[in-house]
């Protein structure tokens, strides 16, 4: 038997489950547990969902009737907060959630100068 070989291969049995977990980006456990559906307040309405390998944004002002729609988002946040970023034109818009409580999401919206134009909790509908 050749040792070289043995030694090559145990090293290898040994290194791709090490490899494995490193190679899944962190977005990707997170993208599991993302919270997805409609969730509304008073004013607003807001449809996260996940299509084709992406989450979309569907935002809607039911005061006004103004709407947008956000493809692509970025994952954050910590096992505590998890936080979902799309941006568009220097605008950031940010869905964040506790994980234990998915039902909930605050979103927030940024102007390109980073002052916070909207902060709202909304929750999710049946």
């Amino acid at each position: 038997m050749n040792v070289k070989a043995f030694l090559l291969a145990s090293i290898l049995g040994l290194s791709v489950p090490a490899i494995a977990s490193t190679a899944i980006a962190p977005n990707a456990i997170a993208q599991v547990s993302a919270p997805v559906g409609t969730f509304v307040n008073g004013t607003w309405l807001v449809r996260i969902s996940y299509f084709n390998n992406a989450y979309f944004y569907e935002g809607n002002n039911k005061n006004t009737g103004d709407s947008i729609t956000l493809s692509g988002a970025t994952f954050g946040g910590n096992s505590n907060r998890r936080t979902m970023t799309w941006n568009n034109g220097g605008y950031r818009y940010q869905v964040a959630w506790q994980p234990n409580d998915p039902g909930t999401i605050r979103v927030q919206v940024f102007s390109p100068n980073g002052q916070q134009i909207l902060n709202q909790l909304l929750y999710q509908t049946n």
